[in-house]
């Protein structure tokens, strides 16, 4: 049997969840001291609460008819014209999506353990053709199909609004996307664990109903210490190897996870000189992953050419002091972390304390007042009283 074979043979049609596809930072999790959770925690809710999914999703939950994810490998550099390229293809992948498909983007991550972190969510409440009209003067992409932003006079106000929130959405999330390009551009490639992302994608969609759609923005580059196509020379971009490989990290990683047959696939394919730009080099890399997908509906989009980097050796056996550099970073790393939470605590709490103050000076000017009132109230008491005596005798004489 061969190796697309043996990889297609094994393909789950459901698999119950087991220990095996639990992640190491759950582990993590359950060592870490208290207080660092208490800690971190208020941080972590509100990155989370950043991309709710209750409050983006513009269907209802059992109206969501197909399911998609954008996947983002963003652990390589771009070149610095096409620095928008990921953002700008949310609106192909949006586009192109059915009505009521839920919509969800990753990026890489630079964590094994953790490969991929979530954007954003999007639901599409409007089919493409729902704001297509015959009758419409301008009829939008030269007379072919609209999208959210460019919706005509005639179709319907609730129409109109789901597709101007679709859109405002969108963009939020594509402004998201811009800002994690313009932050995570380094010149060398530590990792890029593109498999583990790819696999736990797999996972979340197994079991789901519906269409399902894969987006890949990527050079398609797996960096990793059990297999890299960086570290190989690309006569040796073996797949048979690749599946001995991959089964032996099965005790850290779980059983490999395949794709879906009825998954449909499409890589925003980003070739590098001096790898995948030789047409040789690009089709044996392809055909990679044609094995890989072993028979989901895959397409290759090639985009432009972008720069050539250096990376980090991975598979081979890193030396003690190899070790004791990647540690040191390590720890670097988690200590400005902490140092940037810390700071942001510290200004939050100034502003606060600045709040505080304001409140205070307000209050004591709200104390002069009323009892300025009171001295007020009590002297018009005085002078009814005054008055009142004054007025007794005259009536009396009066009478």
């Amino acid at each position: 049997m061969t190796a697309r074979n043996k990889w297609a043979a094994r393909r789950p049609e459901m698999r119950e969840p087991g220990f095996g596809r639990v992640r190491w930072n759950v582990l993590l999790f359950i060592v870490l001291p208290i207080p660092v959770l208490v800690f971190l925690g208020p941080y972590l809710r509100s990155t989370l609460n950043g991309a709710s999914e209750d409050d983006v999703c513009l269907v209802q939950p059992n109206d969501i008819a197909g399911h998609a994810v954008y996947l983002l490998d963003l652990r390589k550099p771009l070149s610095p014209a096409y620095g928008s390229l990921p953002g700008d293809l949310l609106r192909d992948v949006t586009h192109d999506i059915e009505v009521n498909t839920e919509l969800k983007v990753f990026a890489l991550t630079r964590y094994a353990e953790s490969p991929r972190m979530l954007l954003g969510r999007l639901c599409k409440p409007y089919d493409n053709s729902d704001l297509v009209v015959a009758t419409a003067k301008d009829q939008g992409n030269g007379g072919g199909s609209r999208d959210c932003d460019d919706v005509p006079a005639q179709v319907s106000a609730s129409l109109r609004d789901d597709a101007s929130r679709f859109c405002s959405q969108r963009d939020a999330l594509q402004r998201r996307i811009d800002v994690l390009v313009e932050q995570g551009q380094d010149s060398r490639v530590a990792n890029a664990h593109l498999v583990e992302a790819l696999e736990d994608t797999f996972s979340d969609l197994e079991g789901l109903a519906g269409s399902q759609s894969l987006y890949v923005f990527s050079d398609m580059m797996q960096h990793s210490g059990w297999y890299s196509h960086l570290d190989l020379r690309w006569e040796d971009w073996n797949f048979g190897d690749f599946v001995e490989l991959r089964d032996g990290e099965t005790a850290l990683m779980g059983a490999p996870i395949q794709a879906r047959s009825d998954l449909r696939v499409k890589v925003f394919y980003v070739p590098r000189p001096g790898a995948t730009e030789s047409l040789r080099m690009r089709v044996a890399h392809q055909q990679f992953w044609e094995d890989y997908f072993a028979g989901a509906e895959l397409d290759f989009e090639d985009r432009a050419t972008m720069l050539e980097y250096a990376h980090d050796p991975l598979m081979n056996v890193p030396s003690a002091a190899e070790i004791a550099a990647q540690e040191r970073e390590r720890v670097r790393y988690e200590r400005e972390a902490v140092d940037r939470l810390r700071a942001t605590m510290e200004a939050e709490k100034l502003a606060l304390e600045s709040v505080r103050e304001r409140l205070t000076d307000q209050t004591q000017q709200l104390e002069t007042l009323r009892s300025e009132l009171r001295q007020q109230r009590n002297l018009l008491r005085e002078e009814e009283s005054r008055l009142a005596a004054r007025s007794e005798p005259e009536e009396a004489a009066l009478e």
